[in-house]
């Protein structure tokens, strides 16, 4: 809930200083302040009477006033309202004679600023009340001194020695009052750099407020992050420095915590935004890839098998499948790769591939495993997560180099609380429980801060150009997974990056790796067409000639629409749809609700680029025939055939 805005009357009869003090109030957002005009004093009076009046911002110069009579005129009826007297350049010492006289403050006209405007404004306030609390009880005024949050210290200008301070400002700093008395202010200060307030108190004409961060030793040793509002005031006659201190040592701590929160949450945007992009560009990779190996596929089938042009064809179904495994990384990055749901031990699946790993590093590096066999199951995907852990040792390898070294694997189970998961490299918001960690550690020479913020950027390398998706890769797997990485390295001391994946939900953990099959049984074929909804041309017609080089009847549509008129026509004549997932206009999952509205039974096989996880998502299981990722090869297509007889 905030404060109510002060108000305050501005007494002035130069119309150019109204509209300057109204221009600054304009700029006061941070403490903002609601403003009156009166020309004269009689208007002031009138004003004063109706209430409401929080500060008066009063000019020594009126028509029918002047100098010190004006300010003892306005206390004399208004005294319980805190006055600040303006005066011009040349009549500053009139001012300190006005503050001597009961004004709260007084400010120089052409020196006025926002801020110290509102600093005032807010000042005065503020000692009008204490001095209303000081009339009505000396020992309550000692009291709300000594409870003040802050630390309250009035310094002497040319000791610089405390002339009054209340319990906490010594206690902030661990001394004792006897130790605090005959400590100047200055001694405390540790960074010389910040001289801010020390200029505030060398400068002998100082009268308004500064405010300062600095940083103070207490007794035993402790640095402590302070704020320091100090300003001048009149102390037993004599001109003194008021100093409140702030500890903002854990307010600080809490906005850098913040600033690495956003920072960390920036990252994950930037990331969402590639994996977006990445999963885009891989799908619609997949969809030309398909119609590439489609054609180079069917002219393998049509040449002799002496043609020339045979071993240049099969040198572009090669050249396709290495596209097609760069789509799969793609994938992998985005989180949405090709996910075959597995209960997983991670001592199986590291005995496994030990001899991949070992395989993956130079002769003189050393892999050392460091397993709990008695780990709970992960609920994942064998070859992804096996993928994840060979990127890693791969990483490790490429920086130990070629010298000797050891890379070190091992396992184990930890309790994961919300700050740890935040803290990792995949997203917020995982939840909190037990998590298997696989930790892969190198002897390597570590690296530096602004390296380790970049390691999971695509491409990136810190010995050559770079030349693939790498540990970004890594980073799509666990995300696919619901899980979350930790990096830690020091130069001179080798890195470990630890993966952490969710205890398996399932209640008996066994080892598996392969994927459940969607594919319907069916009858034997029976004689009919197969309907392909494409929009891409390039794969419809591949795999219409495809088809029809093996004897089936094959119809074709361009997308959702024309596909359901093309069924609406023959429905009972239409054995199996091969149904595109990514369409214009009707996609296929809509295409494949309207499709069972005219035949219940109709047989779909979902195609697309994207992983079989994320495109069937919005099915049922059992509503389709099956799923076809692309790109695909003569043998995984003629696989859902066998539901359809050819022609005769």
């Amino acid at each position: 809930m905030s404060l109510p805005k002060p108000l305050v009357l501005l007494v002035e009869d130069n119309p150019g200083d109204v509209r300057y003090i109204i221009e600054l109030q304009k700029e006061t957002s941070r403490r903002p302040f609601n403003l009156e005009v009166a020309e004269n004093l009689t208007k002031a009076h009138d004003r004063l009477q109706k209430g409401g009046i929080d500060v008066i911002l009063l000019d020594l110069g009126l028509p029918e006033s002047a100098g010190l009579s004006t300010l003892q005129s306005m206390r004399t009826i208004h005294a319980n309202v805190p006055t600040i007297v303006l005066t011009g350049l040349d009549d500053e010492s009139l001012g300190l004679q006005a503050v001597q006289d009961g004004a709260q403050d007084y400010l120089v006209k052409g020196q006025i600023d926002a801020n110290l405007l509102t600093s005032s404004i807010a000042y005065a306030i503020e000692r009008e009340k204490t001095i209303r609390q000081l009339y009505e009880s000396e020992n309550r005024y000692r009291t709300l001194f000594q409870q003040s949050p802050d630390g309250i210290i009035v310094v002497c200008p040319e000791t610089h020695l405390p002339l009054e301070f209340n319990d906490l400002a010594c206690s902030q700093l661990g001394y004792s009052r006897e130790e605090f008395s005959v400590l100047p202010i200055f001694e405390s200060q540790i960074d010389e750099s910040r001289n801010a307030l020390k200029d505030f108190f060398s400068q002998p004409e100082t009268t308004h407020q500064g405010d300062f961060e600095t940083r103070l030793r207490t007794k035993s040793g402790e640095i402590r992050e302070c704020r320091v509002i100090a300003r001048t005031l009149m102390w037993n006659g004599e001109r003194a420095f008021q100093c409140v201190v702030s500890d903002i040592t854990e307010q600080k701590k809490s906005f850098q915590e913040r600033q690495k929160f956003e920072a960390r949450l920036q990252q994950l945007q930037k990331f969402e935004s590639l994996e977006k992009l990445a999963g885009g560009i891989a799908h619609d990779l997949n969809n030309i890839l398909t119609g590439i190996m489609g054609y180079a596929d069917l002219a393998m089938l049509r040449l002799p098998n002496d043609s020339a042009a045979r071993d240049n064809i099969q040198r572009i179904i090669s050249a396709a499948r290495n596209a097609a495994n760069l789509g799969k990384q793609m994938l992998a990055f985005s989180g949405k790769g090709r996910f075959f749901g597995q209960s997983i031990r991670l001592f199986d699946l590291i005995q496994q591939t030990s001899h991949l790993i070992r395989a993956a590093v130079s002769r003189d590096c050393e892999v050392r495993f460091e397993l709990d066999e008695e780990l709970p199951a992960i609920d994942g995907d064998f070859s992804q997560v096996s993928q994840a852990v060979l990127n890693l040792v791969t990483n490790c390898s490429e920086a130990i180099g070629t010298g000797p070294g050891t890379i070190t694997i091992r396992s184990g189970l930890m309790s994961c609380d919300r700050v740890f998961l935040d803290e990792g490299h995949t997203t917020l918001n995982l939840p909190e429980g037990k998590y298997v960690f696989l930790e892969v550690a190198d002897t390597g020479p570590g690296m530096p801060a602004e390296v380790g913020e970049r390691i999971f950027d695509p491409f990136f390398s810190t010995k050559f150009a770079g030349r693939g998706l790498g540990l970004s890769t890594v980073l799509g797997i666990m995300r696919g997974h619901r899980g979350t990485i930790k990096v830690a390295s020091k130069l001179g001391e080798g890195t470990s990056i630890s993966l952490f994946f969710p205890v398996s939900t399932a209640v008996k953990a066994g080892f598996a790796n392969a994927r459940t099959d969607l594919t319907i049984p069916g009858k034997e074929g029976l004689e009919g067409k197969i309907l392909i909804i494409e929009d891409e041309e390039g794969v419809r017609l591949s795999v219409k000639k495809i088809l029809e080089e093996h004897g089936f009847s094959v119809l074709t549509a361009s997308d959702g629409f024309q596909g359901l008129e093309i069924f609406k026509n023959a429905p009972n004549d239409i054995r199996l749809i091969l149904l595109d997932l990514t369409m214009p206009k009707m996609d296929g999952e809509e295409t494949f609700r309207e499709l069972r509205k005219i035949r219940g039974d109709v047989r779909v096989v979902l195609t697309s680029g994207y992983s079989e996880k994320e495109a069937t998502q919005y099915f049922n299981q059992g509503d389709l025939a099956g799923f076809l990722p692309k790109p695909f090869t003569i043998a995984e297509l003629l696989s859902f055939t066998p539901m359809v007889r050819p022609k005769v």
